[in-house]
């Protein structure tokens, strides 16, 4: 994990007399937004073991991994003969777990942070979820490899929030507006990264499980 605070001397400099409380809730909105549109950042939790008949399960973190909190689902898979097999998203309605239960082949991601299973288990069955995560709201670190490629627009995401606040020294609407468009050039180029399961290189209608066909990855210019 990185450390909000040794990440803002850069986006200092380009905002000059902005106090380090500003900054760091510009920073981490920018993170927060960028995490929430891009879906990019995931964690694998703990695994799951059904119960007979119960339906929700809650999505929970490693207790140490304690900066960021469930926003989704990127997958989830069920181990059943001894393997793992994907489960299907879809809608879970009362009327089909009416049926009966049976062993899950489908789940659905409800707000905020919990997965509910179709049909209801007929049994112990290991489910292991892939979640999609942002910084909490009083996050101080976010995680490292959000800065391999993304460090570049998420200062801009920060100083976008900056220039665009109202009645303050460092209000400038016209950078705002150039770097609002270098923060969303990052999350589409995010968003393709993460269709291409983060296949540098790979075309965003590829194999979803990891082989895609080539093509060109594009990234923003630094500020």
């Amino acid at each position: 994990m990185a450390t909000i605070l040794e990440l803002l001397p850069d986006v200092a400099v380009n905002a000059r007399g902005v106090p380090r409380r500003i900054l760091v809730q510009a920073f981490r909105r920018a993170v927060r937004e960028f995490c929430r549109r891009t879906r990019w950042s995931t964690r694998t939790l703990p695994v799951i073991a059904t119960v007979v008949d119960t339906v929700q399960y809650t999505l929970l973190l490693d207790p140490a991994d304690d900066q960021v909190e469930v926003i989704g689902v990127r997958w989830a898979r069920i181990n059943t003969g001894g393997k793992w097999e994907r489960l299907t998203e879809r809608f879970v309605d009362a009327v089909r777990l009416n049926d009966g239960s049976s062993e899950p082949d489908g789940y659905e991601y409800r707000p905020h942070g919990l997965i509910a299973l179709d049909p209801p288990p007929n049994g112990i069955w290991n489910v292991t979820v892939k979640a999609i995560v942002q910084p909490i709201r009083g996050a101080t670190s976010i995680d490292d490899n959000l800065l391999v490629d993304w460090e570049d627009g998420l200062k801009a995401g920060t100083l976008y929030h900056l220039y665009r606040m109202p009645g303050v020294a460092w209000t400038n609407p016209a950078e705002s507006s150039v770097q609002h468009d270098l923060f969303m050039r990052a999350v589409h180029s995010a968003k393709s990264d993460v269709a291409r399961n983060y296949n540098a290189g790979g075309n965003v209608n590829g194999d979803t499980l990891g082989r895609p066909n080539a093509g060109i990855r594009q990234k923003i210019l630094p500020i």
